[in-house]
């Protein structure tokens, strides 16, 4: 689905020809067009086909149906519907509080969505309360030496950033550097950025 998501999207759709309730075809049919062909809507309309089946099972007090919640706020997000997008991931938080999953890296992961939501809407206190909550998470369970925590390192920049505050931004943005260096992460997308932002911090810097 990846690598051929056109294809894959077919073989979806023959077997939702067979049985339109099938759920695995409609979540993967979603997934592949929001996170491989960039087709929100068409993706939209599969995953919210899938979410109306899961309710009507009582499917949704579930750490698997959180993530699928996350998944469908990701999918507003990058089709620029933020507000669903925050529904959604709000939603997603509520079913871990329900279930006392607070303090995961899931969830701390989850309040990096909606730290980016909130900054897309141009909220930047709260998208830097979520980042920073999602810090404290991952400080809390020992995971500052991960590739989330260097992930969140460097949303805490870029909300710092966003608020004009130049100088803790570059400091989270190095602690990022520091950590995907130590974990070899180099040359990956995530490096590319983070050092791009580094570099927007000093060009403002003079």
């Amino acid at each position: 689905k990846d690598t051929k998501p056109k294809e894959a999207l077919s073989y979806y759709k023959k077997s939702l020809d067979i049985d339109e309730t099938y759920l695995p075809a409609l979540v993967q049919a979603g997934f592949t067009a929001a996170n491989t062909m960039n087709l929100f809507d068409v993706a939209l309309v599969y995953l919210n086909r899938a979410d109306n089946i899961l309710k009507s099972r009582n499917s949704t007090k579930t750490a698997d149906y959180a993530n699928f919640k996350t998944n469908i706020g990701v999918a507003y997000h990058s089709k620029g519907d933020l507000d669903r997008a925050l529904k959604h991931y709000m939603d997603s938080q509520s079913i871990r509080d329900g279930l006392g999953l607070q303090n995961t890296a899931v969830y701390a992961l989850q309040m990096t969505n909606i730290s980016a939501a909130y900054r897309s809407k141009g909220d930047l206190d709260q998208s830097l309360k979520y980042s920073i909550e999602s810090q404290q998470i991952l400080k809390r369970l020992g995971l500052q030496n991960t590739a989330d925590y260097a992930l969140i390192m460097a949303n805490l920049g870029t909300a710092y950033m966003a608020k004009g505050d130049v100088d803790r931004a570059l400091r989270c943005f190095m602690d990022s550097q520091e950590i995907r260096d130590r974990l070899g992460l180099r040359k990956t997308v995530q490096y590319a950025i983070l050092m791009n932002n580094i570099g927007f911090v000093y060009f403002s810097r003079g």
